[in-house]
């Protein structure tokens, strides 16, 4: 039979399971010590934040369904037809949960020493062909660490659902001679210089925040003052082996969460590289 009673409650606790929660303390404001994207890169960016919203579901229905959770619950539950739940078009937690990929951590391709990058001249850049496949191999790296399905919803900084942390879940490939041996993230918001984070696995937050760090090297530091120029991609070569930095620039979903302004300048991705025979 029947129970508005039971209903509500079974509301109240999908609530609980995805409450607000404050993300300041985490992620501090410091974007604007970072470049905004020149007006001739705004296309590129445009192209990502159409990705990223496909990637969530255009419109997102598992932000949509944390939106009417948390803002109009009651009235969604009193105005629609129906009985019990089925009001509120299936909100439960299975239906959160639906089509949220298992995000493990993934090894480095290479680690323990078997990839030494490149120092000295590193004067070779990639063919225009190439460095083509070298960006569609950055953006997909990109998309698959902000993993969009699992924003949630974002009223404001102070009050944030079912977020899920950012964090990679397989090797940027791309049909091209290069391949990534090994990849680090490249932090400019949490601290005050510009550190990478050192890790076994391919860049994961949660993992991330308690990980050692180190200075960016002669290459990373002329490479980010780049990108902080409004390049997107800054790539060296040498023999059989190259580096390669990616800005990781916030789109107008990201703004939301991180602040600043579209465009910033949030991180980058640091890559060792191997070119095949």
């Amino acid at each position: 039979m029947y129970s508005a009673v039971e209903d509500h409650r079974t509301l109240a606790q999908i609530k609980q399971q995805y409450p607000f929660e404050s993300i300041e303390d985490r992620m501090p404001i410091r974007a604007s010590r970072n470049s905004t994207l020149p007006s001739a890169d705004v296309d590129r960016l445009s192209k990502m934040e159409i990705r990223v919203a496909l990637a969530n579901g255009w419109p997102s229905w598992r932000n949509a369904t944390l939106q009417r959770l948390h803002e109009d619950s009651v009235n969604v539950f009193v105005e629609n037809a129906g009985f019990g739940l089925g009001r509120m078009r299936s909100t439960d937690s299975k239906t959160l949960k639906n089509g949220l990929p298992e995000r493990p951590s993934v090894a480095q391709p290479d680690y323990h020493n078997l990839f030494v990058p490149p120092t000295g001249d590193l004067s070779a850049t990639p063919r225009d062909w190439e460095a083509e496949k070298m960006t569609r191999l950055h953006d997909d790296g990109v998309l698959d660490f902000v993993n969009p399905l699992g924003f949630g919803y974002a009223k404001d900084r102070q009050r944030v659902a079912g977020f899920q942390k950012h964090g990679m879940t397989k090797v940027p490939k791309a049909e091209t001679v290069w391949t990534v041996a090994h990849l680090d993230l490249v932090g400019l918001v949490v601290h005050e210089n510009p550190v990478a984070y050192i890790s076994a696995n391919l860049p994961q937050m949660e993992e991330l925040r308690a990980a050692p760090t180190r200075p960016l090297d002669a290459f990373e530091t002329e490479a980010l003052d780049s990108l902080r120029h409004g390049e997107d991609l800054f790539v060296r070569g040498a023999d059989n082996k190259g580096r390669m930095l990616g800005a990781i620039r916030a789109t107008k979903q990201c703004v939301a969460c991180h602040g600043g302004d579209r465009g910033d300048l949030l991180g980058a991705f640091s890559y060792g590289l191997r070119r095949e025979k």
